[in-house]
């Protein structure tokens, strides 16, 4: 019996592995472009294909497959989601995962330029945009 589960949990793991290797991977990167197909990770040389820039055109894309497992994939650097992600139903099956801890920052809100230093202070005038 105990060899039985053994092998059971080995074939259930390789199944698994299995299953995310055909898993059909969307790639996001800072240098990307929304109209790519984000089926690579890096931009091509002929700058045609690539990944895409943002969370909400991958999340677009990965609903148009619709086929699990699906896998979102956002590159290393710094991403600026100015809109709320919303996973629903169509997600089923979809998993979102970094390059690894403190290489993927994805920051939640709208990127403020045009600081100016004010004394010891900085300082943003929205009203100057």
């Amino acid at each position: 019996m105990t060899i039985a589960c053994r092998w059971g949990w080995v074939g259930l793991i390789s199944g698994l592995l299995a299953g995310l290797a055909g898993a059909a991977d969307i790639h996001v990167a800072v240098d990307g472009n929304d109209s790519w197909s984000g089926s690579v990770a890096q931009p091509d040389a002929h700058g045609t294909a690539g990944p895409k820039a943002t969370l909400a055109a991958a999340l677009e894309a990965s609903r148009l497959d619709g086929t699990p497992p699906r896998r979102i994939i956002v590159g290393p650097g710094r991403h600026y989601v100015n809109q709320t992600v919303v996973l629903d139903a169509r997600d089923a099956g979809l998993t979102v995962a970094g390059a690894g801890a403190g290489q993927t920052i994805v920051y939640g809100g709208r990127r403020i330029t045009g600081w100016r230093q004010d004394g010891p202070q900085f300082v943003y005038h929205m009203w100057d945009e």
